[in-house]
């Protein structure tokens, strides 16, 4: 069994994400259904680009390059910033 803190460290989010997680849980048919939707996996092509947001900070954009459906805008460039929500993917 993995504590809450372990579960925190492995998904890359705060101790009270994962309690809010588990609290807004349903159980239903004998299993927990959960209200979040968690990060898919990664799409097999990707594009990427780094653009200039706001008060002249630069960002990190990328979308699936086949379907260009899914996006996301990271708030800097930072390789931490960029490494830590890639590790999110399973």
């Amino acid at each position: 069994m993995m504590t809450e803190k372990t579960v925190a460290k492995h998904l890359h989010i705060s101790p009270n994400s994962v309690q809010r997680i588990e609290y807004d849980a349903i159980y239903e048919g004998g299993q927990y259904k959960y209200q979040y939707n968690f990060k898919q996996q990664l799409p097999e092509a990707i594009s990427m680009d780094e653009f200039r947001s706001a008060n002249d900070q630069f960002s990190f954009i990328w979308c699936d390059a086949t379907s260009i459906k899914q996006f996301e805008v990271l708030p800097n460039r930072l390789t931490k910033t960029i490494k830590q929500y890639f590790l999110g993917f399973h």
